[in-house]
């Protein structure tokens, strides 16, 4: 029989006893078994720090959050402020969600201490005891309170509903997803949500939360955002007709792919595994070549058990790595089982390998009329040389300006751009905006010079890496030839190509000069400098000559029986290496 009694909330005022969770708060349960939940008016005087029973606030750190996105606190703020990212109370019409460029920062608006600053908003959570009960049902109304000025299709938001059993728990997005959008809504416009039951897995469980969450979807044509507000909450549910099934639940279905070097295993992935009325443990066990432990750092195993507590396994994580003793392919399922419930299993798959010899091989930091990407754009570039009679995939390497900051763009997985053929080549753009396309960086090169690096997907293993200095526009620096030691300038760029030797500029030279032009038996090389050695290369880049000086002002090599034509002379002093061309007959 569904219970009547409705336990009214209306806008009392009450200060919650919560628990803290990476940073925010969760509110006390409310029982269902004592009746309905009902929220449907919230006061705009409501003192900071202050929720409606059962009910709390959350905030994010970053502008525009994102479904995917995590909040870091709690609303602490007033519930009337008419400026910046906001949480306001509506009266009768509940309350209402607006991000701006800033968070609040004034102590006035918000709490009484240093710390009491607002975030981005947010999320409305609630959260009940359905001990005892089944059928939970909700019924609730979103809608617009204004619409973002953007000209002529402003920013778009929306507001979700999302679950979850148990605190720490990871949040779900229902079967049939409830999503309201502000695009193309007038403000005013209310739309009424009725009958959204929530999955069997919630009853009979002492804490199960909801949230509605408002975040960002799209930019669209800038301006501001929209105020989108939620009201009229009412959650019943009836006394639990039968026992549950005993159910396990993973917060994925797969883990990113393990790459492993040679000699040493990977590091650690988590599982995050729930278990409810169970009737027995559950036992985890991985496919050949991977380990599994509640340790990220050690006692891996082959399988693992995991205790039940009164039926129930509280949201645990569990690591998984591959640890393979020689090169090869390893793939297959971790599974979770337990008596009576239905097994789960995450599909893993990964490779042993000895770390791939690439190389950075040429780069663009000032990309004015060169070559543009796939927009028209010209965007700074640069270029991945694979040396290898095979192909090598970069999927999952990490791209960096900054070797102190291995991780600034990490390569994206499943698409077959990322990967380099054989004693071929891949350019990528340094346009700062990834969503263009795979190949395009969270970053943009610095014309006044920085680092440039590749690493392994495990992000400690340099693969290549080179730090530059100041650069030209539309001059190109890269390897003299394709993977060679020495840095050169081009005056003509190769990018995506072989770096063509004739087009190398003299751009490193201090003060050098080369006579006679053209030379037939000796070639003087001339400058205010230490020359140390001299080397002679042929347009293909292979040596022909070399000598070693180490003498201030003038050294001479001799010339005589070389083929007649265009060569390369490298010059290493103690101001630099200088690259002039010259011709010999």
């Amino acid at each position: 029989m569904r219970t009547t009694l409705i336990a009214t909330i209306s806008f009392l005022l009450v200060v919650m006893t919560c628990q803290s969770l990476m940073g925010q708060s969760n509110p006390e349960p409310f029982i269902l078994g004592s009746g309905a939940y009902s929220f449907n008016d919230w006061d705009p005087d409501s003192d900071p720090g202050t929720y409606p029973p059962n009910m709390m606030f959350h905030v994010f750190p970053d502008g525009d959050p994102e479904l995917a996105d995590e909040p870091s606190g709690d609303w602490v703020c007033r519930y009337d402020i008419e400026s910046r990212s906001r949480i306001i109370g509506l009266f009768e019409d509940g309350i209402g969600f607006i991000n701006t460029g800033n968070i609040q920062d004034s102590q006035e608006r918000c709490g009484n201490g240093p710390d009491d600053v607002g975030g981005y908003v947010g999320a409305a959570i609630v959260s009940l005891n359905a001990t005892g009960r089944e059928n939970i049902t909700l019924q609730f109304s979103l809608g617009i309170v204004s619409q973002g000025s953007g000209d002529p299709t402003p920013r778009e938001c929306a507001i979700t509903l999302q679950y979850r059993v148990g605190v720490g728990a990871v949040w779900n997005n229902l079967q049939d997803p409830v999503i309201f959008s502000s695009a193309g809504r007038e403000p005013g416009e209310i739309e009424t949500y009725q009958d959204i039951m929530l999955p069997a897995i919630c009853n009979n469980q002492p804490e199960v939360q909801v949230r509605w969450k408002y975040y960002f979807i799209e930019q669209n044509d800038g301006g501001s955002r929209p105020m989108l507000s939620l009201d009229d909450i009412e959650i019943t549910s009836s006394e639990l007709s039968s026992a549950p099934d005993p159910v396990l639940i993973a917060n994925v279905t797969e883990l990113e792919f393990f790459h492993q070097l040679i000699g040493s295993p990977t590091a650690a992935k988590p599982i995050l595994i729930q278990g409810l009325n169970l009737t027995g443990n559950v036992l985890v066990t991985v496919p050949p070549f991977f380990e599994v432990s509640d340790n990220p750092d050690n006692n891996f195993d082959e399988e693992l058990s995991i205790p039940a507590v009164s039926g129930q396994v509280e949201p645990t994580t569990v690591y998984v790595r591959l640890n393979r003793n020689s090169i090869g392919a390893a793939n297959g399922v971790v599974s979770f089982n337990s008596p009576e419930a239905e097994a789960v299993d995450v599909f893993v798959d990964g490779i042993c390998m000895e770390l791939p010899e690439l190389y950075i091989n040429e780069f663009m930091a000032i990309n004015s009329e060169t070559i543009a990407d796939e927009t028209g754009s010209y965007e700074d570039w640069f270029e991945i040389y694979n040396p290898n009679d095979f192909d090598v995939d970069i999927a999952g390497y990490y791209i960096t300006d900054n070797l102190n900051n291995v991780f600034k763009h990490k390569m994206a997985y499943g698409a077959p751009e990322t990967i380099i053929p054989a004693n071929g080549f891949l350019l990528l753009w340094a346009s700062g905006n990834p969503e263009t396309g795979v190949l395009h960086v969270d970053w943009s090169l610095s014309g006044s010079g920085e680092d440039l690096g590749i690493f392994f997907p495990d992000g400690e293993t340099a693969i290549d890496t080179y730090t530059f200095g100041q650069q030209s526009a539309d001059i190109s620096e890269g390897r003299a030839t394709d993977g060679a030691a020495d840095w050169v300038f081009f005056e003509t760029p190769t990018p995506g190509a072989s770096n063509n030797i004739t087009s190398i500029r003299a751009i490193q030279s201090p003060g050098i000069h080369v006579f006679p032009v053209p030379a037939s038996d000796f070639i003087n090389i001339q400058c205010d400098c230490v020359i140390e050695h001299i080397q002679i290369l042929d347009v293909s880049g292979r040596l022909q000559r070399e000598e070693g000086f180490n003498v201030y002002g003038m050294a001479t090599v001799q010339t005589t029986n070389m083929v007649s034509g265009v060569y390369l002379i490298r010059t290493h002093t103690d101001r630099g290496m200088a690259v002039t061309q010259i011709v010999i007959r």
